[in-house]
């Protein structure tokens, strides 16, 4: 099981909470100034509750967000109308050129400090940073696109496990809130701190996620490269509410994960969901990538997305 970022410190209302009475820190990027990325600057805790300031939206059409600190939402209904778009994971992206890009903002890795718990760092490491992503999906599966920072290295240290690295793609498979576990929200009371995350900025009841990665002591417990499916309920595949920390990782190696310098693929199939993605699902979509940056002599950081909204599941549509 992997342990968040959140986790390792404090419970979430406690850091609302002392966030309330505390100043919150942005470090400095790490060695020689790039273009375009912001010095550390003192950060009032009240910017915690507000979007990032104009976040790159694309060309995809968007809707408004469902939480204040997100900045929007895409619109699933778009992004689902490409959909059956078959894709062969072979490490050859172009049959990605007519999905459309979801871009995310540079240089917006965080972490808590690893000195001041109570406390917000951006960690400039370019293997996390996601930069912009596509989903799809055809009759049989579901893809996922990734690209990070120009000078990233996705899955770094694989598949020998030199370092610690997990790319999720978290599914609200019944668009509702009330079942999996919270991404990120801040605003839950104390006695439900323990169902949600970290994964900033995008808040989705997220019941399962696909995902590629491995760990490696002492940042993470041992586990060998690896796909596999993380399944937030109550057992079985039954749709539920569930802690962030009882989270189950099942169904190794049923999906299909190709990296190549910066960028990454995706495949996972429909029947890895327990039944509860299929023709017609109506679902909410984020992506999280988090490293231990060991490899780099970084912290342990993590890059979310905003959320795609509603994307609906279409399998078939005069055939692929």
């Amino acid at each position: 099981m992997r342990c968040s970022p959140f986790a390792r410190w404090t419970l979430m209302a406690v850091v609302v909470a002392l966030l309330a009475c505390c100043a919150v820190w942005r470090a400095a990027p790490v060695g020689a100034q790039e273009e375009g990325v912001m010095q550390g600057r003192p950060i009032s805790p009240a910017e915690l509750w507000q979007p990032q300031v104009n976040p790159p939206r694309g060309t995809v059409p968007t809707v408004d967000p469902a939480w204040p600190w997100e900045a929007f939402r895409w619109s699933g209904s778009y992004v689902s109308s490409f959909a059956p778009y078959k894709i062969t994971l072979d490490g050859d992206f172009s049959d990605w050129d007519s999905v459309p890009a979801l871009p995310d903002p540079a240089w917006d890795p965080d972490a808590r400090h690893p000195q001041d718990p109570v406390s917000y760092a951006d960690i400039p490491d370019p293997d996390v940073d996601i930069r912009q992503w596509k989903f799809t999906n055809d009759d049989k599966y579901l893809y996922v696109y990734v690209e990070v920072a120009p000078e990233g290295i996705m899955m770094i240290g694989a598949p020998d496990a030199k370092d610690a690295y997990f790319l999720m793609v978290h599914l609200d498979v019944d668009n509702n809130m009330n079942t999996g576990f919270h991404t990120f929200d801040p605003s839950l009371p104390p006695q439900y701190a323990q169902y949600t995350d970290w994964y900033y900025p995008a808040n989705i009841g997220s019941d399962y996620a696909f995902e590629v990665g491995y760990g490696n002591p002492p940042a993470h417990p041992l586990s060998r490269f690896r796909t596999f499916i993380t399944y937030w309920g109550p057992g079985n595949d039954e749709l539920g509410p569930q802690t962030y920390e009882g989270m189950k990782e099942i169904r190794e190696d049923m999906g299909a994960a190709v990296f190549l310098g910066n960028r990454l693929e995706m495949g996972f199939p429909l029947e890895a969901f327990g039944g509860n993605v299929k023709d017609g699902t109506i679902m909410d979509v984020a992506l999280s990538v988090e490293a231990a940056g060991a490899v780099r002599g970084f912290h342990w950081c993590q890059d979310s997305t905003e959320a795609i909204d509603d994307y609906v599941v279409m399998t078939s549509r005069g055939g692929l």
